[in-house]
């Protein structure tokens, strides 16, 4: 006999059958068993470089019975974050795994206490970062409801640094690697840079500046202020950056030497360097790298002969030592602001072309040390028609007083006006006055004995030891006792010989041969050079 279902049968046959399709494999927590969840929040936007952030995680029982067993937390970090600490009442946690455990039951219905973890933005987060956690364990069954995703808001930016740089004889992407440019010929720095951040640059530019050398950049006119005037020798630590609230916004380089401007009230006007490509960028994405070249020429149609040199040569630099520092920056101008301003430079670097004095050639003794200080805007020699250093002269008390103020304070530095009355033999208008007087204010000297300072007599050996250290530490720095045992002619009563014994143990000085140090004996240019440049850790061509 044929079996007859009516309709209503058949429905409810059908309704079983989806139900055990759709329940078929899934765990269902049955009557009696525990239930854990997770949850996990933070408060307000992320900013690259921020540190100490937070997340909260909540682990929650919402069964009917209390858990059993051990209970794990594991969280899991995006890339854009680093954990600093993870931890909670009565956990056991691991920063190192980013796990927390505990074994202590936690009734129905009730939250066990929240584990804390602490991170730090790194500065190529991105938008935005998902941060997970899976709680495990505890005697459930039912696993849905144990991960839970918090998407966090970050304030993403870019970050531009110089990563490396090439000599070529041509632009990017022709041209052929020098190891030395030729004195006034045209050659091509290839800078390489990387966009760190979590977002897409903006337009940029890379920029060169000649420390210490006439700057003919493009933020520059023969008119003077705003813009720096055509051909003013900058230094390079006489260049700041505005911070945050700045009229002119956050990021941008400008030339204040002596500290004078306040960015948040007064604008000022962002500067590009010595050399910078005249076009902007296009925008570097986040992560991504970019090589370009800077041309290095001096053009003889674009500036007047006199502003420069006193031939007709525009090309490349002139003979002789460049510290060189490379720059890459968003246009922080146009309002594109960098999740790191402070490392936007590369440097120095020194390029040799030829040699500087006429009376040091590279076969010289000191030949690195004296280009080095040169270099770094120290001296400028004995004579300019032609231009030499002197090396086996005697350095002066009074040329000791410009070399190490230039040392400390940088080669812009310029002392306040000399009075006339420190010391009997210093008159105001006297030679290096206003850098002697200077010295004695800064507590490297007090003269010479009987109110005067000898400015014309020669620096000995011994009282060079003290100059130094005092110059590099303070006037307060007071070396250790002396031992008597590092030179022959040095024992420990010496005068200076504590000083003297502490200027080798720096490294500046090996003495003067034969296991003896020469306390007496007058200090040449060239000795000095070597000096100032140990002292200072000055860059070597």
């Amino acid at each position: 006999m044929k079996k007859i279902f009516y309709k209503s049968q058949i429905n409810r046959l059908s309704l079983f059958g989806l139900l055990f399709v759709l329940f078929a494999g899934v765990p269902v927590r049955a009557a009696g068993e525990p239930d854990l969840t997770i949850a996990k929040t933070h408060t307000g936007t992320f900013v690259p470089l921020d540190t100490g952030r937070t997340y909260s995680i909540t682990v929650s029982n919402i069964g009917e019975s209390p858990t059993t067993g051990t209970v794990t937390v594991v969280d899991t970090l995006p890339s854009g974050l680093s954990a600093t600490a993870i931890g909670g009442d009565g956990w056991s946690c691991v920063l190192a795994t980013l796990t927390c455990s505990r074994s202590d039951a936690l009734s129905n219905g009730e939250n066990y206490p929240v584990i804390t973890v602490t991170v730090n933005v790194l500065v190529g987060a991105t938008d935005p970062q998902v941060n997970r956690a899976d709680v495990s364990g505890g005697g459930e069954v039912d696993t849905d409801n144990n991960t839970a995703l918090d998407s966090t808001t970050v304030d993403a930016k870019p970050d531009l640094i110089v990563t490396g740089y090439e000599l070529r004889d041509g632009p990017y992407p022709t041209g052929n690697l020098i190891t030395a440019p030729n004195p006034d010929e045209t050659f091509w720095i290839w800078i390489t840079m990387q966009n760190r951040g979590g977002s897409d640059s903006g337009n940029f530019y890379p920029g060169v500046f000649l420390d210490n050398k006439p700057n003919y950049g493009l933020d520059h006119d023969e008119t003077g202020p705003p813009l720096l005037t055509l051909g003013e020798v900058t230094d390079y630590q006489g260049y700041r950056i505005t911070p945050p609230g700045a009229v002119d916004g956050a990021g941008c380089m400008y030339y204040d030497p002596t500290d004078s401007i306040n960015p948040l009230s007064s604008s000022v006007f962002a500067e590009r360097g010595n050399y910078t490509r005249t076009d902007l960028l296009p925008s570097l994405p986040a992560g991504a790298s970019s090589t370009v070249s800077v041309e290095i020429s001096y053009p003889a149609d674009q500036y007047p002969n006199s502003i420069y040199d006193n031939d007709n040569v525009r090309s490349g630099l002139k003979r002789g030592g460049y510290s060189i520092y490379l720059y890459a920056d968003p246009n922080c101008a146009g309002g594109d602001e960098e999740s790191d301003e402070t490392n936007n430079d590369y440097g120095p670097i020194y390029i040799q072309l030829g040699y500087t004095f006429d009376d040091v050639p590279p076969t010289a003794f000191a030949w690195s040390q004296i280009e080095s200080i040169y270099a770094a805007g120290i001296t400028g020699g004995c004579t300019t028609n032609p231009l030499n250093y002197c090396p086996g002269n005697a350095v002066t008390r009074s040329q000791m007083a410009i070399f190490l103020l230039r040392g400390i304070h940088g080669s812009s530095y310029t002392p306040p006006p000399a009075s006339g009355a420190v010391f009997g033999d210093v008159s105001a208008s006297s030679f290096g006055a206003a850098w002697i007087e200077q010295f004695v204010a800064e507590g490297i000297t007090a003269g010479c004995g009987g109110g005067n300072y000898c400015p014309s007599n020669p620096v000995i050996r011994s009282q060079m030891a003290i100059f130094l250290l005092r110059a590099k530490y303070g006037s307060s720095y007071s070396p250790p006792p002396a031992s008597g045992t590092v030179f022959s002619d040095v024992p420990a009563n010496g005068f200076a010989a504590a000083w003297i014994e502490q200027l080798v143990a720096e490294g500046i000085t090996a003495g003067c041969g034969s296991g003896k140090y020469c306390p007496n004996s007058s200090v040449l240019r060239s000795q000095m050079a070597i000096f100032i440049q140990r002292t200072f850790n000055l860059p070597l061509p």
